[in-house]
């Protein structure tokens, strides 16, 4: 039996007709409407039952507010899209950029079951097999091989070609192969032993020459993409590392960090590595990942000699780091375009937004600020030429050249309208510079434009009026 206290609960299609709650139609199901409604119905009975003598039930509204917040406070920890205004491309601390719109579609058809690849004859060919052809094809390797993850593709080689045994590495060529992953405690992880190799900012061939041993089993380089060294610097070039290799038949190893399977010159890049290059200066085995400079899933890619690629394949890690169907069908998709690099640059998201030419990002900038600076909740929006640190992680230093918007809003603190951007829907991230929030249109597809313009005016209007609209 009901105590009085709980005679005033409302109906529950009493709340679910507030209008509070009715504009949440387009966020929530009604299934999950009806949960949350629920969980507070229950929430606010037991505050009520240890309350002091004389609580009042809440009224209606007060419940559909009480509701609504804990559904907005529930999405807000969800997943959410994220436009890029940073200008870094490679920008991991918020996803990174998109797959083309390809690759997504094979991932969507694999994840649903029932989908094959098709040869040009007609005939269905293995995903495992597709990709590594496609691989030999665009770097003019011997043979492939896909695993999970760039660190694992070193750990698979050194496990397979050197545990137990001596792994010489330049000093100053030691950087993390993941967050929080440095390639010593890789090395040590995989049952190699790590020999360093010269001084940290200079290495000659002769250093190398004078370290090998009856224990070495490989040479080890690595390009260093997330750190650059200025100053007295030096090292051998891999061809000379290679000519040494094979004088003492060794097997070098090139882990090429953020590495492209194009020549990103003409892109304003010319520091990325290209796996070819490596193959092609003989090195017998070449790393990258899928992820960065390539523009496909995440996934470490070894190319090289056919006899290494074998021992890698039957290594019972290579079991173990095998990727799954969706992930290959990605990287199918993606690599299929490498083989018309015209087709690359307009397909593949990064590309794309690397080629964008400077006109058209001004172009886009002016319109872009110009709609902002309309909003009555904006106090100035302006359009100018700067510059986007491109690589963020993958490529320390490298800039090209961009269109911004700078923001200043007129209610709100920055602190307050940058945090307005972050937990909108989308999320806005951007950059900070002198009281004035930049947006690098570097980075952000043509398509996210007015996405862009309207999550910067909403998140400009003051909080109460913010709530009341979403």
């Amino acid at each position: 039996m009901r105590t009085p206290l709980f005679r005033h609960v409302p109906a529950m299609s009493e709340l679910l007709e507030h209008p509070t709650l009715k504009q949440l139609v387009n966020q929530i199901s009604q299934h999950g409407l009806v949960a949350k409604t629920r969980v507070v119905l229950d929430e606010v009975g037991a505050e009520l039952q240890s309350a002091a003598q004389g609580a009042q039930f809440p009224s209606v509204a007060e419940l559909a507010d009480r509701i609504a917040r804990r559904i907005r406070q529930d999405q807000s920890t969800r997943l959410r899209p994220v436009i890029n205004a940073t200008g870094a491309l490679l920008n991991s601390a918020i996803g990174g950029l998109p797959l083309a719109d390809s690759a997504i579609e094979a991932m969507v058809l694999v994840a649903q079951g029932g989908s094959r690849l098709d040869s040009a004859h007609g005939e269905a060919t293995p995903r495992a097999e597709a990709a590594p052809a496609l691989l030999c094809e665009l770097t003019g390797a011997e043979a492939a091989l896909v695993v999970n993850n760039q660190a694992g593709a070193l750990l698979l080689a050194l496990s397979a070609l050197a545990h137990g045994r001596e792994v010489l590495v330049a000093r100053g060529e030691l950087p993390e192969v993941a967050p929080n992953l440095p390639m010593a405690e890789l090395v040590r992880a995989s049952g190699a032993r790590l020999r360093e190799v010269g001084a940290t900012n200079r290495v000659s061939i002769d250093d190398y020459r004078s370290a090998i041993g009856e224990a070495t089993a490989m040479l080890l380089t690595a390009h260093t993409s997330a750190f650059q060294m200025i100053g007295d610097v030096g090292q051998p070039r891999l061809a000379d590392l290679v000519a040494l290799a094979k004088e003492r038949r060794l097997p070098v190893v090139h882990e090429l960090g953020a590495g492209s399977l194009m020549d990103l010159a003409p892109l304003g890049l010319a520091a990325v590595p290209v796996a070819a290059d490596s193959v092609r200066h003989g090195a017998e085995l070449a790393i990258l990942g899928g992820r960065a400079w390539v523009g496909g899933p995440c996934c470490g890619i070894l190319v090289g000699r056919q006899t290494t690629i074998e021992t890698l394949a039957n290594h019972p890690f290579a079991n173990a780091l095998r990727p799954d169907p969706v992930k290959l069908a990605a990287l199918c998709a993606t690599l299929a375009f490498y083989q018309r690099p015209e087709l690359a640059r307009r397909e593949i998201p990064l590309l794309r937004l690397l080629d964008t030419p400077l006109d058209n990002l001004r172009l886009r900038a002016s319109r872009l600020a110009e709609q902002i600076d309309a909003c009555p909740d904006i106090a100035r929006a302006y359009a100018f030429e700067g510059a986007a640190d491109v690589g963020g992680h993958g490529l320390p230093d490298q800039q090209l050249p961009a269109w911004c918007i700078g923001v200043e809003p007129h209610h709100l603190s920055m602190e307050q309208f940058v945090n307005a951007l972050r937990h909108g829907m989308p999320a806005v991230v951007g950059r900070l510079d002198e009281g004035r929030l930049l947006l690098n249109l570097r980075s952000v597809a043509p398509g996210q434009d007015q996405e862009l313009v309207q999550a910067v005016i909403h998140a400009a209007r003051p909080a109460a009026e913010r709530g009341r609209r979403q």
